[in-house]
């Protein structure tokens, strides 16, 4: 199945991320994510791979919050990886959780707590004031499926342009994964063998505190995308680290060149088709890149 692509406009006098209306901006984007949870959940593959939208816009008790809270089931739904992302308490910052546990109530705002992972607690984001831009991107294939989310506002700012990701990786377990610029927070279900087992980033468990890294870009790089350990630990202290790779074989590295890795800027693939039809799309800063072909 072709990844399916949509873009959605605010202009600066109707942008509102805390606005709770169905045409406001995080209503807009949960009403996407909603579709494809659905969507997916009826696929094959995902019966014991849940994905579950835990807590949304109308879950906001408090001034200044308004967020997602999205959980990810494997083995058989009895272990989750959870990620909270959003505004937490700040009309400027954005706040991104990953991890195991996620504490069911009422606290943060009506958003609970998730911990057990890697955070960042100030993210550079825009509420109010600026034309704001919405691009997802999304794919339904079994075994193959991702939703990538990347906005984007008035200028070229890559501190305000990070989202996020829910990716089935080769493994076919699923990967959870947002970023503050080059600092990628992610959580993945592990289960392969080794003495680990459960939700954790690359390092499986051993530097709890560590954020994963993107693999080697490249400015017209068509590498799966990939997610590894972000430092060398010494091997006694691994626990099987390794590597996770999306399944989708469409689904790409982030390009490092500035040219290219704003949200939406797409790369030219001029050798192959006409020259127009055929080109990387770039989901978010530092948000997987998407091969794109047009061809009949």
């Amino acid at each position: 199945m072709a990844p399916v692509i949509k873009w959605q406009r605010w202009d600066s006098a109707s942008y509102d991320w805390f606005g709770q209306a169905a045409t406001d901006a995080l209503p807009s984007l949960e009403a996407e994510l909603d579709a494809f949870i659905t969507a997916v959940n009826s696929n094959a593959s995902n019966t014991g791979r849940q994905l579950t939208k835990e807590r949304g816009y109308a879950d906001s008790t408090t001034a200044n919050y308004a967020a997602l809270v999205i959980s990810a089931g494997a083995n058989g739904n009895t272990a989750k990886g959870y990620m909270q992302w959003g505004c937490l308490g700040s009309g400027t910052s954005k706040r991104a959780y990953v991890g195991d546990t996620f504490t069911d109530d009422t606290s943060n705002g009506g958003y609970g707590t998730v911990s057990g992972g890697v955070s960042d607690t100030s993210i550079t984001w825009v509420t109010t004031g600026e034309e704001a831009n919405w691009l997802v991107v999304y794919d339904l294939t079994d075994g193959q499926e991702y939703f990538c989310f990347g906005p984007a506002f008035d200028t070229d700012d890559t501190g305000e342009q990070e989202g996020f990701a829910i990716v089935k990786c080769s493994d076919g377990e699923w990967s959870l994964v947002t970023n503050d610029a080059s600092s990628i927070y992610h959580t993945h279900y592990w289960d392969d063998g080794g003495s680990f087992v459960g939700w954790s980033n690359c390092t499986r468990g051993t530097s709890a505190t560590s954020s994963d890294s993107p693999s080697t870009q490249g400015t017209y790089s068509v590498d799966r995308w990939r997610l590894k350990v972000n430092t060398t630990l010494a091997a006694s202290s691994l626990d099987a680290p390794s590597d996770v790779y999306a399944a989708n074989p469409l689904l790409c590295q982030p390009s490092s060149s500035s040219n290219y890795y704003y949200t939406g800027r797409r790369r030219l693939i001029t050798d192959i088709g006409d020259g127009t039809n055929v080109y990387i799309l770039n989901t978010a800063y530092y948000g997987p890149s998407v091969l794109i072909d047009l061809r009949p």
